[in-house]
């Protein structure tokens, strides 16, 4: 079953964004209209409807699963710490906890989907 239709994606990326739906699933959102933000260093994927991010660590052969793990769980733990102070930056998810969790080879964090701000021009 095609989980993404009408989205071309090559095969790692279709392989990781499937990959997300299940672990949403499993966290209890359902009917998700994947929409990638971004596809460079990370995948970017919003779970519309809902006002989530997930950021999915791209990794190359040879690299350390773990380690990146590692560094998502660092992130959050800065990502709270500036949050505490005031300091603005996209929050974490708070409808389910942040993650990491495992996704297919890699692990992925979810955050709060913050609309793009306007290009002044």
């Amino acid at each position: 079953m095609n989980r993404l239709p009408g989205i071309a994606v090559d095969r790692r990326k279709y392989l990781l964004i499937s990959d997300v739906l299940v672990v949403a699933d499993r966290l209890g959102f359902s009917n998700l209209k994947p929409v990638v933000l971004g596809n460079a260093g990370n995948l970017l994927v919003h779970l519309s409807p809902f006002p989530i991010v997930a950021r999915v660590a791209k990794l190359f052969p040879g690299d350390d699963s773990l380690f990146w793990r590692d560094v998502w769980e660092f992130e959050i733990k800065v990502a709270r710490h500036l949050m505490a102070y005031g300091i603005p930056v996209v929050p974490y998810s708070c409808l389910v906890p942040p993650g990491p969790y495992p996704v297919g080879d890699t692990w992925m964090t979810l955050w709060e989907y913050v609309e793009p701000a306007p290009i002044p021009r």
